[in-house]
């Protein structure tokens, strides 16, 4: 008889008692989370035209210096969100609920520079 077949030929185990498998679990507390629906969003100041895109962080949070804190301690690129010389802030209200600390942060495209009209070069 082959291995193969030695392995086929065992009998099936059946359980006896159906309670080792079954998984009893306990109910715990809930966790609470602090919710806001406001959402401060902050962006560039100025247009660095040498870079092709800009970031923007959109925080939900209680205040401006909340916002800023949290989008510098979770920012990869280790920008300086709280420098109130570099980014702005605007805050509004959403109609949906936020986990405060949620930080969202977007590339959009930088401003295209402005060509001058009316210049023509004379040959």
């Amino acid at each position: 008889m082959s291995f193969m077949a030695k392995i086929r030929a065992r009998p099936v185990k059946s359980d006896t008692n159906e309670n080792e498998n079954t998984l009893e679990l306990t109910p715990t507390v809930p966790h609470e989370v602090a919710e806001t629906t406001r959402l401060i969003r902050l962006t560039p100041i100025g247009n660095d035209l040498s870079m092709p895109h800009r970031q923007v962080a959109l925080v939900a949070a209680e205040t401006e210096d909340q916002a800023r804190q949290l989008a510098y301690a979770y920012d990869p690129f280790g920008r300086d969100w709280k420098n109130v010389d570099l980014f702005s802030s605007d805050s509004f209200d959403d109609t949906d609920t936020h986990v405060i600390g949620d930080v969202i942060f977007k590339s959009t495209p930088s401003p295209r520079p402005q060509k001058q009209k009316g210049k023509t070069e004379a040959k």
